[in-house]
């Protein structure tokens, strides 16, 4: 019984993994209760284990949201083009595994087009929401991967 939960686990992490560059689905959150499956184990995590993992994905999960705003507004992104940088990235999942990159950008560039910004400011703003995007993805995928880690080594 042991080996599936591993497995199980195992699968969890790596889902979360996956899904840290879908936008409404909290690749961390499935890594944590991945995490979560090896307390049914024959060695079970430490409390101080669950307790920094819980934390990171709070903090994380947070982040996730905060960091391509704010990157859309260092580049000096109007409020409605950071709402652009959200369709651009939904829309995105739809051209797979192009879209993703090029979401955000032209979902903050075609916005601030709408809002009558030039075509230079429209493009440093889809610029700042991309590498705001792109930052917030590889934080979560360093916690997802470090959590896969921890079920895949912990279990040996």
């Amino acid at each position: 019984m042991s080996t599936l939960i591993l497995i199980f686990a195992a699968c969890l992490t790596a889902a979360g993994i996956v899904s840290c560059f879908i936008p409404v689905v909290p690749g961390p959150l499935l890594s944590y209760c991945g995490v979560l499956c090896l307390l049914s184990t024959d060695a079970p995590p430490s409390m101080t284990t669950l307790v920094a993992f819980g934390v990171a994905t709070i903090v994380v999960s947070i982040l996730d949201y905060v960091i391509p705003m704010a990157g859309a507004k260092r580049f000096n992104c109007s409020k409605i083009g950071v709402c652009g940088v959200a369709i651009g990235t939904i829309a995105g999942l739809f051209f797979f595994p192009l879209g993703l990159v090029l979401g955000p950008f032209l979902g903050a560039f075609i916005v601030e087009l709408i809002v009558k910004k030039s075509v230079v400011d429209a493009a440093i703003g889809g610029i700042g929401a991309l590498l705001g995007f792109l930052a917030s993805v590889s934080i979560k995928m360093l916690l997802c991967v470090g959590m896969l880690a921890y079920v895949i080594f912990g279990a040996l």
